[in-house]
């Protein structure tokens, strides 16, 4: 539910943004990145790791990763680093801090509980 709010929160400045070729390939292109976690996250389980802890440290890493190269291709030619790539990574990373802390708390959990029983 967390990862749906933040890519839609990038993709609406994406879409808001669609004029300036720079900022909107590079909000779409974090949004993406917001969703390839899950994949990362999934791949792991499939190796049989199924400890959170390795799902948010896979998380974590695979966002950072993702990250390096648009990093580097603004470094390149210009030497200092677009905005909007810091506007899309800021965003994820307050996503996945933030998500770990309230899925653990009891009235998330509660509610999670309560929304998969109209669900089953």
């Amino acid at each position: 539910m967390f990862d749906i709010v933040v890519f839609a929160t990038v993709v609406g400045w994406a879409i808001f943004w669609r004029k300036r070729s720079d900022w909107h390939k590079r909000l779409m292109l974090s949004a993406t990145i917001l969703l390839l976690g899950a994949a990362v996250v999934r791949i792991v389980a499939f190796n049989g790791i199924h400890d959170p802890r390795y799902f948010e440290i896979a998380e974590y890493a695979s966002a950072i990763a993702l990250f390096i190269p648009c990093f580097a291709c603004d470094w390149a030619p210009r030497a200092k680093l677009h905005p909007a790539n810091i506007v899309g990574l800021v965003p994820i990373l307050m996503d996945l801090t933030i998500q770990p802390i309230v899925l653990g708390w009891g009235p998330w959990t509660r509610f999670a509980n309560s929304i998969q029983l109209f669900i089953s």
